[in-house]
C-alpha cells in the first residue's frame, strides 16, 4: 500500500499526520517505511 498525505500549503500537520498514520499501522502488524520529502 503506498499512502500519501500532501497539502500545498506548509505548516498544516502532513508530517505529524503520516507519523500517527504509520505508528498505528505499525501497531497492527504492518510493515512501514516513511519518506517525508520537505521542500523548503
Amino acid at each position: 500500500m503506498i499512502l500519501l498525505v500532501a497539502h500545498t500549503k506548509g505548516g498544516v500537520g502532513k508530517s505529524t499526520l503520516a507519523w500517527n498514520i504509520a505508528h498505528s499501522l505499525k501497531v497492527h502488524g504492518e510493515n512501514i517505511k516513511i519518506i517525508d520529502l520537505d521542500f523548503q
